[in-house]
């Protein structure tokens, strides 16, 4: 949290400091050309933090789809971990009926297994 604090705080500085020098009628390109250097970076960061963030996510669905196209409601599944019926194939995730309850396995994990039916 306090990376996110000092991020702000530098922030509000050099913003306040660019605007005054432009009410000042000084250095108007550098301060144009500032705002979009900071703009840019903020903007590359926040493309960073989501496109990392959203990974798992989207091998998640990516391997559903192709789950979903394999594997069917009742489907007896046995890989090296576990082995249980498929109940129902989601979006993100696989719900096997286990003989302890419910198993709910990443589709991207269910992927990289080798299934046995």
């Amino acid at each position: 949290m306090a990376t996110v604090s000092m991020v702000v705080y530098w922030s509000i500085l050099v913003t306040t400091l660019l605007t005054a020098l432009q009410q000042l009628g000084i250095a108007s390109i550098l301060s144009e050309t500032l705002y979009t250097a900071m703009f840019g970076a903020a903007a590359l960061a926040f493309a960073l933090a989501f496109g990392l963030g959203t990974r798992e996510i989207a091998a998640d669905l990516v391997a559903g789809w192709t789950l979903a196209g394999h594997l069917k409601e009742g489907d007896l599944v046995q890989t090296d971990e576990f082995t249980g019926t498929v109940t129902r194939v989601g979006l993100t995730a696989t719900i096997l009926q286990h003989e302890q309850g419910q198993l709910i396995v990443p589709n991207s994990q269910l992927a990289r297994q080798v299934i046995q039916r």
